[in-house]
């Protein structure tokens, strides 16, 4: 009986001697009467009821927490379960890829770019393939950014679900030394003429003149000196592209008719 007595009184000592710290939980685990959020790292969720304080393994450091009981087995996917997303530097653009295993009233993807890796803008959208939004399998996508005037570019993807909801994606880095244009136009934005000037060798190359659909909108000239002025009267007010054909190859600039 007095061994027994001991051991109480040790115990008391323990849980009267140890600091009992506020509940904390970490950013994913919902700190409610209950529910589900995501772990981000393996792309997917796990469903938290409230419970006795328990070690919560989930995480990359396992947490003391008050009122939360392991996550459950269930392992419900996310919205959208993103396979990869990837980009190449081509002549003049840059191409982006990514892939999907699977979607869940998905919208749209809206594609963002940065010349800082800090401040991104929106400069293009792609639609789900998903019927309604909604797929079981890999669904492929590719966007071609040909407005690139920096040899450096950061891009990140924004998704939308049907309800508004939006995640982001990481950030990838696309280095493109033949962004730099090998020809300049002065004014920009121009009201009626434009002078197109050529650096380096003009023998061979062909000026072209398309709108943002890729049409031509005025009738391509071959280049006679290094600087080409074109009438642009006859277009209507927005944004066009000049490309310099070269050897097959071709240089674009973006260029905007007021």
């Amino acid at each position: 009986m007095k061994n027994i007595l001991s051991g109480w009184a040790v115990l008391m000592f323990l849980c009267l001697s140890t600091q009992v710290q506020a509940q904390s939980a970490l950013p994913y685990v919902v700190a409610a009467g209950g529910g589900s959020a995501p772990i981000v790292s393996v792309g997917y969720t796990v469903d938290f009821t409230v419970g006795e304080s328990i070690i919560a393994s989930v995480g990359t450091n396992p947490q003391l927490t008050q009122g939360f009981q392991q996550p459950s087995t269930s392992a419900t996917p996310l919205p959208v379960d993103m396979l990869d997303f990837t980009g190449a530097a081509r002549e003049g653009y840059n191409l982006l890829n990514w892939r999907t295993a699977q979607e869940k009233n998905n919208s749209h993807f809206e594609i963002e770019r940065s010349t800082d890796g800090v401040t991104f803008t929106a400069i293009g959208t792609v639609y789900s393939k998903a019927r309604n939004g909604n797929s079981s399998w890999e669904l492929a996508y590719t966007y071609d950014d040909r407005s690139i005037t920096e040899a450096v570019n950061y891009y990140r993807l924004k998704q939308v679900d049907l309800d508004k909801h939006y995640a982001y994606t990481g950030v990838i880095k696309l280095v493109n030394d033949a962004s730099q244009s090998s020809i300049t136009v002065f004014p920009n934005p121009v009201t009626d003429k434009v002078r197109v000037s050529i650096k380096g060798n003009f023998d061979g190359v062909t000026l072209q003149v398309v709108d943002v659909a890729g049409r031509e909108v005025l009738k391509a000239i071959k280049v006679t000196a290094a600087d080409t002025d074109l009438d642009l009267s006859v277009l209507s007010q927005g944004a066009y592209y000049i490309k310099c054909i070269r050897n097959n190859q071709s240089d674009v600039i973006k260029m905007v008719k007021q």
